[in-house]
């Protein structure tokens, strides 16, 4: 069958029939009042600036560095919680197997069921429950840095291996490892999450993040040396227990302590005392120490001298004058500008400039120095 409408008529009218029906939709906006549209365009924009970053502007430098993160308390705060996080998970995830195979006599196979159990577990718990801590902190909270509940409630969840000692039976002891691990898996991503809470300044953001990851994986690197030194000390894993729930503890005093200012939103002054100049710097065929010090040169550090006042001398000069020798010249106190006949004697080793005929017998007229 031969369409109806070719595929150039099809396309126009599907634009016809869409401009019908944005012109519908938008038909009651365009019949309002001018003033009242851009009031309301107006009251509209002030709303999304002010939701915008929680109404902070962000500071005017761009960025304070390594040097200005570690400055700052709460940076540590995060290196150090989410390194005691890390610490329990690379714990149980290393030696669990091990523990239920010698501590409580498993078979290989159970006991990579019973390992598996608390880690799948924890994936799904550390989803619901960031999801929750979105859904219950307001933008005047995230940029308080609130979050910092959420994560030292993980590590307080995290210590729960304290109790594993204390408890004989399986479940109890499975159920214990579970809310460890899984409050270990809810902690790290509560913790990056409070770190751009609590950053200021966007040029900073990867060195903050880099910062919190070594944090992390220092103490998960030490995690399974730590735990092999004490297993290998008692004769345990009690005491291996008991150290992980100790820094969990620890982790948590040090997010709600330490975790509390801000990053990145002031950069410290410099120490350096400020200058009234700074130091020129010479060329070296135009340096002061290479410059003829002579009258009337252009040039920075020559010294400044009357050519009236004084006789200009040089080195000896080849004809050769023996100390003590007559000879004629200018006076110092001759202002004339012409030859004078007068003797004056020369010191040992110099000689007059323009001097014709060193013989004392005959006077020679001297020409006056040349102004350069």
């Amino acid at each position: 069958m031969r369409p109806l409408l070719r595929w150039p008529d099809r396309q126009q009218a599907a634009l016809a029939f869409d401009h019908d029906i944005a012109g519908i939709g938008c038909g009651r906006r365009d019949q309002r009042d001018p003033a009242a549209a851009v009031m309301d365009d107006l009251a509209e924009g002030e709303h999304i600036l002010a939701e915008r970053d929680a109404g902070i502007a962000p500071p005017s430098h761009g960025g304070v560095g390594y040097l200005g993160l570690i400055r700052c308390p709460a940076m540590w705060g995060l290196f150090i919680s989410q390194g005691c996080l890390v610490y329990t998970g690379y714990l149980y995830i290393s030696w669990l197997p091990n523990y239920l195979q010698t501590a409580r006599h498993l078979s290989m196979l159970n006991s990579g069921i019973y390992t598996a159990i608390p880690f799948l577990v924890s994936t799904m718990v550390g989803i619901v429950a960031n999801w929750v801590g979105d859904r219950l902190l307001t933008a005047e909270a995230v940029r308080g840095g609130k979050r910092r509940y959420l994560v030292a409630l993980s590590l307080l969840f995290t210590a729960a291996g304290l109790l594993i000692p204390f408890v004989q039976s399986l479940a109890a002891v499975i159920a214990l490892i579970t809310i460890a691990v899984s409050a270990a898996h809810v902690g790290p991503a509560a913790n990056g999450a409070l770190v751009c809470d609590l950053l200021r300044s966007p040029g900073d953001a990867g060195r903050a993040f880099a910062f919190l990851v070594l944090g992390g994986n220092t103490f998960g690197l030490l995690a399974p040396i730590v735990t092999g030194h004490v297993v290998a000390a008692t004769g345990g894993f009690n005491a291996a227990f008991v150290v992980a729930g100790a820094l969990a503890l620890v982790g948590a005093v040090a997010s709600l302590v330490l975790a509390r200012g801000t990053l990145g939103e002031h950069v410290r002054p410099s120490r350096a005392r400020p200058r009234l100049a700074t130091r020129v710097q010479w060329p070296a065929k135009l340096h002061p120490a290479v410059q003829p010090r002579r009258c009337g040169t252009i040039g920075v550090g020559a010294p400044k001298c009357d050519p009236e006042q004084t006789l200009r001398s040089q080195p000896r000069n080849k004809s050769g004058v023996p100390p003590g020798t007559y000879a004629q010249g200018m006076r110092s106190d001759h202002r004339s500008g012409t030859p004078s006949k007068l003797p004056c004697k020369l010191q040992a080793r110099r000689a007059l400039h323009g001097l014709i005929n060193p013989a004392p017998e005959s006077p020679q007229r001297v020409r006056p120095i040349s102004r350069h």
